[in-house]
Order: structure tokens, then C-alpha cells, then sequence
């Protein structure tokens, strides 16, 4: 009896899971521009066999943009289902850097909120931390840090410095010590003197509607040293010019790229799902001494 009522239990919570499980999918995939992945297992269905892995819907969402994240915030906040918060963090340091993700994106998109207590991260400038919204790498200090790379005096030294972990990221903090990530260091784009985040105009771009996949990087260029430079996936036959004209509606004319490739397959990616700028990247800078460092 008791092990009749606890299925009985279980059934009805996990047919209340699976319709709010295609509500919440079906939303994401229309108000977007993200996309919804669910697992092998789960075969595109929300109710399926005796499995729990089948029966309980188990799936991803992939945000595109910075508005992708708020606008998923809203519709589940719309359907009542729960945003677990995670931390934030690189190998080298843990997942213990940053405390929790904003869940209110509706002022820290992208933000880091605040800092594990045994931890510390700064935003940095060569030897000094940077004032309130100016953009500088951020570093981090703990007993989780890494105490350097194993027979890689020089990588650790150009890493760790007394006792601060570079972690490579850009960001800028608020009055209250939030961080907001802008980007890589090694994606910034420096042309004319002028600081271009890669993840500022591919979110531009990723808004666009015939726009799947895309990566922005920087190319040599004789006169800026170097040129802001797109390669994009289509969902939807569009052309160049379009996609410059879309950019120039939201950002200024140095950020604009100089040129979009189209292209018909998907961009190249780790086993793990990560863009690799580097395979895109590298060709245009064959013959070139590069300052950029491969991701």
C-alpha cells in the first residue's frame, strides 16, 4: 500500500513537472533568441517511459545574448518554477570566486554578486585595483587558489603575482563590489587605440533574427592594427550589409566589423561545446606577428 501511494505521489508530480517542463521550454524557444536543448534520453518529449531519467525532464538553456538571460529570469519568475543560483569560478580558483549569479537581471546582467567570505577578487590595473566602472582584469586571492602550474615557472609567474590569481577575465565592479564580466582579455580588440569586447557586439548580432551561431575577433589591419571581424552562422538566408546595418543601429562605428563572413556549417567547438575563436581566428593571422592570444 505504501509503495502503491508513493508512485501514485510520484506520477502526479512528475506529470505537474513535465507540463510546466514544456510550458517553460516552449516559452524560451518563442520569446528568445536562445536555445532550448533537452537530453539524449529525453528524446524531445516531456512525458515518456518507466525511467525517472525519461520521465523527469531534464534539459539546457543556452542564452545568446545578455537580454536571453533576463528575459529567461522573467518567464520563470512568470511560471513560478525556481532559479538555482551558481557559483562562479576558473580551474585554477574553484567554483568559490563568485558567491551566486544575480538572479534580479534587470540591473546586473552578466554581474557577479559579491564574493566568497574565505576569498577576495579585485578589479586590477597593473599594481593598483581600478576605480568604480572603469574595466580592469579581475583577480582573485584564497586558500582555494592555485599555488602555479606544474613545471611552468614562467605560465605561473605570468599568472600569479603576490599572491593574486589573473583570471584573465575583464570586468568592472559598482559602488557595492559587484563585478560585471565584459570579456577575455585575450578577445579584446584594440583598433585606433579604441578597446573593443567581442561579447558586445556579438551580442548585437546575436539578436538579429537571421542569426544562429557567431564569433567576433580581430583581424591585422595596416592602418588600426587591428579590424573588428565577424563570422556568422544564418538560421535564414541574409546578407552582409543587413547584418553591418543592424550592428550600426546599436554601437558605435569603431565597434561595427569591418566585415562578416557567412558561412553554411556550424562554427567549430570543443568537446565540451566552447566556441574555438582560435580555429576562426588563426588563418587571418598567418604572416602576422600577432598580439592576440589563442582561446
Amino acid at each position: 500500500t505504501v509503495a502503491r501511494e508513493a508512485q501514485g505521489t510520484y506520477d502526479r508530480v512528475a506529470a505537474a513537472t513535465n507540463e510546466v517542463a514544456g510550458r517553460l521550454a516552449d516559452r524560451l524557444a518563442r520569446e528568445t533568441h536562445g536555445e532550448v536543448l533537452f537530453s539524449p534520453g529525453d528524446r524531445g518529449r516531456y512525458a515518456t517511459d518507466a525511467s525517472i531519467y525519461q520521465e523527469m525532464p531534464v534539459g539546457v538553456f543556452v542564452p545568446r545574448t545578455a537580454d536571453d538571460i533576463k528575459l529567461a529570469l522573467d518567464i520563470c519568475r512568470d511560471l513560478k518554477v525556481p532559479v538555482v543560483p551558481r557559483g562562479g569560478g576558473t580551474s585554477q580558483c574553484g567554483q568559490t570566486v563568485g558567491a551566486g549569479l544575480v538572479i534580479d537581471c534587470s540591473k546586473h546582467v552578466r554581474a557577479v554578486l559579491d564574493v566568497d567570505v574565505q576569498n577576495r577578487c579585485a578589479v586590477v590595473e597593473p599594481g593598483q585595483d581600478v576605480a568604480p566602472g572603469e574595466v580592469g582584469e579581475v583577480a582573485a586571492r584564497g586558500p582555494n587558489i592555485t599555488i602555479g602550474y606544474w613545471n611552468k615557472p614562467e605560465q605561473t609567474d605570468a599568472v600569479l603575482r603576490d599572491g593574486w590569481y589573473r583570471t584573465g577575465d575583464l570586468a568592472h565592479a559598482d559602488e557595492r563590489g559587484h563585478l560585471f564580466v565584459v570579456d577575455r582579455a585575450k578577445d579584446m580588440i584594440i583598433t585606433g587605440g579604441e578597446n573593443v569586447y567581442c561579447s558586445e557586439v556579438e551580442d548585437v548580432l546575436a539578436r538579429h533574427e537571421a542569426v544562429q551561431e557567431v564569433a567576433v575577433f580581430g583581424v591585422p589591419d595596416p592602418r588600426w592594427g587591428e579590424a573588428v571581424f565577424a563570422v556568422v552562422l544564418p538560421r535564414q538566408p541574409v546578407d552582409e550589409d543587413v547584418l553591418l546595418e543592424h550592428c550600426r543601429k546599436s554601437i558605435a562605428g569603431y565597434k561595427v566589423p569591418k566585415a562578416i563572413e557567412l558561412r553554411t556549417e556550424p562554427l567549430p567547438k570543443s568537446a565540451a561545446g566552447k566556441l574555438l575563436k582560435r580555429v576562426l581566428r588563426d588563418p587571418h593571422w598567418q604572416g602576422s606577428e600577432s598580439r592576440v592570444a589563442g582561446s
